[in-house]
């Protein structure tokens, strides 16, 4: 068996009014089909805010199949979210954290003296940084 879970986003982050939202990939090795269930929970920074999903997952012989969770969380910051699958009495947790922040309310084009400017230097995948077309 393997087993991935990916944000549908890049860098685990989104901007209200978007949902987080992540695919999990669970493949089957074995020339015998597998059922089980795949669950995923997260939990709020401070602990205030949990949410629990809970799929059956039906495996081909040989074959994978992807299950979408959105996680419509309420509050604001930093989650952890973790993804466990049960199949053939076996279990494989990945764990994950992502961020739901607040309405960007700045305006597209900075003028000076009018709000803080934001962003970072690019190395376009130099140096540890997201390649350009992130």
């Amino acid at each position: 068996m393997a087993f991935a879970f990916e944000p549908d986003t890049f860098g685990h982050v989104w901007t209200t009014p978007a949902v987080p939202a992540y695919t999990a990939t669970v493949s089957n090795d074995t020339p015998a089909p597998q059922a089980g269930t795949l669950t995923v929970v997260t939990r709020s920074y401070d602990g205030s805010e949990t949410t629990r999903q809970e799929r059956p997952v039906q495996l081909p012989p040989g074959g994978a199949v992807k299950v979408p969770f959105a996680v419509p969380v309420k509050l604001n910051g930093y989650h952890e979210i973790t993804a466990t699958v049960s199949i053939a009495g076996g279990t494989w947790t990945e764990k994950r954290s992502f961020v739901r922040l607040a309405p960007d309310t700045r305006a597209e084009k900075w003028t000076e003296g009018q709000g803080a400017l934001f962003g970072y230097w690019s190395y376009h995948g130099g140096h540890h940084t997201p390649n350009a077309e992130h």
